[in-house]
């Protein structure tokens, strides 16, 4: 079986272990996919709507001959916009996979966020054409170009933050506007480390008698987010500087799997995990796990 669209330089022919898909002078095998009616008509709709690009830059890997989903995008730059993958379980489709780039867009939009437990951390859609209609209509309100990793400013922006630096630069703001004294990548040596090896804690909040170290993360929380910022309350300098107050370690992430927040109750239960969501021009903290820290969520 054979698809075929010139007008876009796209041949993809169903081979016995997959897709070959060709485009502009690139061609990759997309491992255990199959040209099924439900597939067909998900590559129908994302050309029609211009989301067009079977590839971009860096996915698969510029000398990747094979790979395990078929991406979409407006663009061969990255980001690639939604996928179906090895996740979604080929050649059916259990779900749809968004990339987390879209995040905000989504959220302001009123969509719940179902987010991937493993992977790149992306965001899980229902698969029907009728949601994927939807979902390309929401991505549509703003160019492609709106969706790259670094837009320059340390404001939230249409569609969110792109890096983790830009979320610290943001709250690092909204806090010393609201009159809190704070430092940012203050280094520590390792344990085990050199002059050359430390620990970077994102955000450093400290008043009389306690001490908040704060790490932050864009996405879904991981096991090793959680590992990172208990080893940060368990550096030696750290807590030799701090030896007068009550360090208190705070993690704030996109979002929590429930079986991360279980984790944490079994290896760190003193830890405090927070979770953020995007509004309109500002982001709202909720507590996941630990002490609800009133501070923490005045300036929202």
């Amino acid at each position: 079986m054979k698809f075929e669209n010139k007008k876009i330089d796209l041949v993809i022919t169903e081979e016995n272990d997959g897709l070959k898909i060709s485009q502009n002078g690139k061609s990759y095998l997309a491992k255990e996919w199959k040209l099924t009616e439900k597939v067909l008509k998900i590559i129908d709709i994302s050309i029609k709507n211009g989301f067009d690009k079977f590839w971009v830059n860096g996915h698969p890997q510029n000398k990747a001959t094979h790979a395990h989903y078929i991406c979409f995008s407006r663009s061969y730059q990255k980001p690639w916009e939604y996928l179906i993958g090895k996740e979604a379980n080929p050649p059916e489709v259990n779900y749809i996979t968004v990339n987390n780039s879209h995040r905000k867009v989504l959220e302001v939009s009123g969509i719940d966020i179902n987010w991937q437990e493993v992977g790149g951390k992306h965001i899980k859609y229902p698969p029907s054409i009728k949601d994927l209609s939807k979902l390309i209509q929401i991505i549509k309100k703003y160019p492609h170009e709106a969706y790259m990793k670094d837009n320059g400013i340390d404001e939230i922006g249409d569609t969110g933050f792109r890096k983790e630096k830009k979320l610290e630069n943001y709250l690092l703001k909204k806090y010393r506007d609201a009159g809190y004294s704070l430092k940012s990548q203050l280094g520590f040596i390792k344990n085990t480390g050199t002059n050359r090896n430390k620990d970077f804690p994102d955000l450093i909040f400290t008043n009389e008698k306690e001490v908040f170290i704060v790490e932050l993360k864009l996405n879904a929380a991981t096991k090793s987010d959680i590992e990172q910022l208990n080893r940060y309350l368990n550096n030696n300098q750290l807590k030799e500087k701090y030896r007068d107050k009550k360090i208190i370690g705070v993690l704030i992430a996109g979002t929590f799997h429930q079986s991360r927040i279980d984790e944490a109750k079994l290896s760190c239960p003193y830890l405090n995990l927070y979770s953020f969501n995007y509004e309109k021009n500002n982001i709202s903290l909720c507590c996941e796990y630990g002490d609800e820290f009133k501070f923490l969520c005045e300036f929202s």
